[in-house]
């Protein structure tokens, strides 16, 4: 950490500021108070980034047995990106020179004091005021023209957003809203050299790509945002644009080179420069952000680097860092390891909010920060993230329609929140509204086409509407971005089932229980630690499947270790009567043996019949199909003493 990385940093945090930027300046704030005081008031003149790990990605998910690791998904082929080819990338804007970064900074400081008024609008949220006090001053300044046009940008999509509502549930609603600003907006950032008016121009192009009917300009918006960083590097936001560009870990492998290779020369007097030295740290923490994003899984290099930055002379204690760390956790199964990371944020800042989505996993920890948001936040409940937590938590309590109402708030404060959209379809979901679920899921995916968990309850709602040629295709589509979850097997293998692809289903349901008890190099203990029912549902639909199959052994064998697994787990167990079909197939099968276990089936049928006062009975079918197998045992017995 040396005196230009320092200085750069801080920065950052007060020009993100000053252009109302808050969450870069939030996200800068805390990286730069992360740093130990005395690099902070004497930092060192040159101290070179040590080497980051080189960017590779393996052919293969970390966590996938080996057998599984040239397997096809659901036949999908990949599709070419237009990001793939280095070549398909525009040229790189002009930029500033030293020379007009000192006429900037002499705009600035003549123009201060309209430019604090103008502020002050924009943070009492009255954009077009702030817009106005700047115009009528004939502000000239870069910054000046930003805090203008954002500011227009802003009521723009708030005046877009007003009018798409008030055509709710009608014909004449457009699948998205369309802001018809845009493009004036652009033409007037046509010639724009500056990194923030480089990183308004990057999101005017990406909103217009969004639009209906468009074609992506994802290549030039990514070429605006190059321009930005290199000479703003640690502005989090225009980071957090790019990520959108990027769809997958292929088009960031193709990128790469362009952001640790050389940028063209700035003005006639400078020469080539690499646009990121390998190891700076934003750099590092943007990589292993967005990998893990968008493949939802991690690598032992990714928690080396972590720990890295947050020993020595980085940022020690930084709780950016330490939420980088409690998502890798989570990503790799390790909850214990998770749960820790956000314990300690929590302990650290009780009213920390930002990053903490995988600890709502958890449902003790939901109810916590909940009640911590409740009792303290109650004003907080205009943040998209407060709605999330307390939306879930209402879930976890069964309160379907107080949930609903906070993840609706939730996208309405933040349409982009993929969060808060799939957290509201599985809401639906649970309710048994699939079309609504349906619905959310979609919007979802139209935000990003990573989201694995938006492909996976588009999945699981079309099992439930017994659609399942949809649920196989939307299943496959969610194994290729995450397959190393082995709930989405069993999926594939029940909607594989149910279409009569007996051997696809078999080896589907195969790889889910093989992904199950697969221990994760990455921790040395197993990947997952659910409750024994998820191992139950495993082999009772792998039972079926054999069965099918016409292995009725290895279905009998198989119901057995099912049966063997419920009573393990006691006198309380839920399982004896959801699982009645285990039982009742094992004592079929010995009844119908010549030399089978008569007792056995008999114990089996009387274990269905007398769970009738269970909280989850068995259906009148298998009391009826348990009695009439208790009656032809009977009756054998009766032979094999006449006899």
């Amino acid at each position: 950490m040396n005196r230009d990385l320092i200085e750069s940093l801080r920065l950052s945090t007060h020009e993100t500021a000053d252009r109302g930027l808050l969450a870069a300046s939030k996200w800068c704030a805390e990286l730069l108070n992360a740093i130990p005081i005395h690099k902070r008031e004497n930092p060192p003149e040159h101290e070179p980034c040590p080497p980051a790990q080189p960017f590779s990605y393996p052919s293969h998910h970390p966590t996938i047995p080996p057998s599984l690791r040239h397997t096809p998904v659901g036949h999908l082929e990949p599709t070419p990106s237009p990001l793939a080819s280095t070549s398909y990338l525009p040229p790189y804007p002009a930029l500033l020179s030293a020379e007009d970064w000192q006429t900037e900074f002499e705009l600035q400081e003549i123009e201060q004091d309209y430019y604090d008024a103008a502020l002050v609008h924009y943070q009492e949220r009255s954009f077009l005021k702030a817009a106005t006090v700047l115009g009528n001053k004939a502000c000239r300044s870069n910054r000046a023209k930003f805090m203008t046009l954002y500011s227009q940008f802003l009521e723009s999509e708030k005046q877009t957003m007003r009018e798409w509502h008030r055509q709710d549930h009608t014909r004449t609603q457009t699948l998205a809203p369309i802001n018809e600003h845009l493009p004036r907006f652009l033409e007037v950032l046509e010639d724009a050299r500056d990194p923030y008016l480089l990183f308004l121009k990057a999101l005017i192009i990406t909103r217009l790509s969004r639009a209906p009917s468009s074609f992506s300009r994802r290549p030039e918006a990514i070429q605006c945002l190059f321009a930005s960083i290199v000479q703003r590097p640690w502005n989090w936001s225009a980071w957090m644009l790019m990520a959108q560009c990027i769809d997958n870990i292929e088009e960031l492998i193709a990128l790469m080179p362009h952001l640790t290779g050389e940028f063209p020369p700035l003005g006639a007097n400078e020469t080539v420069r690499p646009l990121f030295p390998n190891g700076h740290p934003v750099l590092t923490i943007f990589c292993i952000w967005l990998r893990s994003d968008l493949s939802a899984t991690i690598f032992p290099w990714d928690v080396q680097e972590v720990d890295r930055l947050m020993t020595g002379p980085w940022f020690p204690g930084s709780a950016t860092l330490k939420t980088l760390s409690g998502t890798l956790a989570f990503h790799a199964r390790d909850w214990d390891a998770c749960r820790a990371y956000f314990t300690n944020i929590h302990l650290r800042d009780p009213f920390r909010i930002e990053g903490n989505e995988p600890s709502t996993e958890e449902p003790g920890e939901v109810a916590g920060l909940a009640m911590n948001l409740i009792e303290n936040l109650d004003q907080e409940r205009t943040r998209p993230e407060v709605c999330c937590i307390l939306g879930i938590y209402h879930q976890i309590r069964l309160e379907w329609e107080k949930s609903l109402k906070m993840f609706r708030r939730a996208v309405e404060l933040n349409p982009l929140s993929t969060g808060a959209w799939c957290a509201m379809g599985n809401t639906y979901l649970a309710i048994a509204n699939g079309n609504a679920a349906i619905q959310c899921f979609r919007r979802c995916l139209d935000i990003t086409a990573n989201e694995f968990r938006a492909w996976s309850g588009l999945c699981r709602c079309y099992t439930q509407l017994n659609m399942w040629n949809y649920a196989l295709y939307y299943g496959s589509r969610a194994i290729k971005l995450q397959p190393g979850d082995w709930r989405l097997w069993k999926d594939q293998a029940l909607a594989y089932d149910h279409l009569s692809m007996f051997t696809e289903a078999a080896r589907s349901i195969d790889y889910s229980l093989e992904l199950f008890n697969t221990p994760n190099p990455l921790l040395k203990k197993p990947m997952l630690t659910p409750e024994a029912m998820d191992l139950i549902h495993i082999k009772s639909l792998k039972a079926g499947i054999t069965k099918q199959l016409g292995d009725i052994d290895g279905s009998v064998q198989t119901h057995k270790e099912v049966v063997q697994h419920i009573d393990g787990m006691g006198q309380n167990s839920p399982a004896v009567c959801t699982f009645a079909l285990s039982l009742l197939e094992i004592a079929e099968w010995e009844a119908n043996r010549t030399d089978g276990d008569l007792v056995l089936a008999l114990e089996n049928c009387e274990r269905v019949a007398g769970a009738g006062g269970a909280a989850i009975p068995p259906t009148p079918e298998e009391i009826g199909k348990a009695q009439e197998i208790s009656r032809m045992i009977r009756s054998k017995q009766r032979g094999n003493r006449v006899r």
